[in-house]
């Protein structure tokens, strides 16, 4: 498991990566997915999920 400085912005190796795409590659499996990173990463995901306008119905 890659260590992440900066979970808004993952960086694995000198490689910037979106959030998606890290979640995707390092945390789908059971025993990652509760791992320090995974769960970084995914709290930053779902926070700019929520960013913006709420719709008018």
């Amino acid at each position: 498991m890659p260590a992440v400085e900066d979970p808004s912005n993952p960086v694995v190796n000198g490689v910037a990566m979106k959030r998606q795409e890290f979640l995707e590659k390092y945390c789908m499996s059971q025993e990652r997915a509760g791992q320090t990173p995974c769960i970084l990463v995914l709290r930053e995901e779902r926070k700019s999920s929520t960013v913006g306008e709420m719709p008018k119905w």
